[in-house]
């Protein structure tokens, strides 16, 4: 059952979703298949099998991918703590240097080493490898404690 929006991107929405048989919260991708490209198609397929590999704590868990004639759909763990750039703006921009090393930045560079152990002499066809993602786990001020001592 989808709940709300949490979020867009060019040819994306992300939802707020529960799942009814387990009642798991969940957020949902859609990617719009009238507003993809066969090459942004391609690049929707790598980023489901890239993602289906992935086991880190500090990367959103994928759980299944499926698509219907009108969208590609992809079914993530959901990170309650919101996105960054909106944490940022909501403190002023303003946190100590052990905060932002401890909460954004060990995690950050832990998720980035494993991801290129996962792409490392996986052809990238050209193109940058980017990292992208909706919500975090954990951060400073009270967010939910899940980065890195």
């Amino acid at each position: 059952m989808i709940k709300h929006r949490l979020g867009q991107g060019f040819a994306s929405h992300v939802y707020l979703a529960v799942d009814i048989a387990t009642r798991r919260t969940l957020a949902l991708k859609m990617y719009a298949k009238s507003k993809l490209t066969p090459m942004y198609q391609h690049q929707v397929f790598r980023e489901i099998q890239i993602h289906a590999r992935m086991r880190h704590e500090h990367i959103v868990k994928l759980f299944g991918a499926f698509e219907d004639s009108a969208a590609f759909y992809l079914v993530m763990e959901y990170a309650p703590g919101g996105d960054l750039y909106t944490h940022f703006k909501h403190s002023g921009g303003r946190y100590s240097e052990a905060c932002v090393v401890r909460s954004i930045l060990r995690p950050f560079l832990s998720a980035l080493a494993y991801i290129h152990s996962l792409v490392r002499g996986s052809t990238v066809e050209g193109r940058g490898v980017e990292v992208t993602g909706w919500g975090l786990k954990g951060g400073c001020r009270g967010w939910a404690q899940r980065w890195l001592a």
